[in-house]
């Protein structure tokens, strides 16, 4: 069974920390720094991730605008989507757009990998 997982973060040291360890545990990790590299290969991929970890704020295109791509596109909207934010309450109060489920940062690793399993949709 495919355990694929991209990563889209801005910040190097989460996306390094967050990929390798969710290597270690035998998921298949791609990283994006922007949302919208992560748009276009979603658009041409042949086959869906299990699961879309998303950062809040990047530049140019926050997580908040990915998401709502990705809901509105008939091809990704059932992408199993986790959204990382430094201020979780805010995140979900600002859009009617949906993330799966939303993990506060910082967070344990105990707790990412809960939030992972539980969101994560196998394809």
């Amino acid at each position: 069974m495919s355990k694929e997982i991209i990563i889209v973060d801005d910040d190097p040291m989460v996306r390094m920390l967050v990929s390798e360890y969710l290597q270690a545990l035998g998921y298949s990790a791609q990283v994006f720094t922007r949302g919208k590299e992560c748009l276009d290969h979603l658009a041409n991929s042949a086959a869906l991730p299990n699961l879309l970890i998303l950062d809040l704020q990047m530049p140019e295109m926050n997580g908040l605008e990915v998401l709502a791509q990705i809901r509105g596109d008939e091809k990704l909207k059932n992408l199993a989507v986790l959204m990382l934010s430094a201020n979780v309450d805010q995140c979900e109060s600002q859009t009617t757009v949906r993330a799966d489920c939303y993990l506060g940062k910082p967070f344990q690793m105990q707790e990412f990998l809960a939030a992972v399993e539980s969101t994560r949709r196998d394809q």
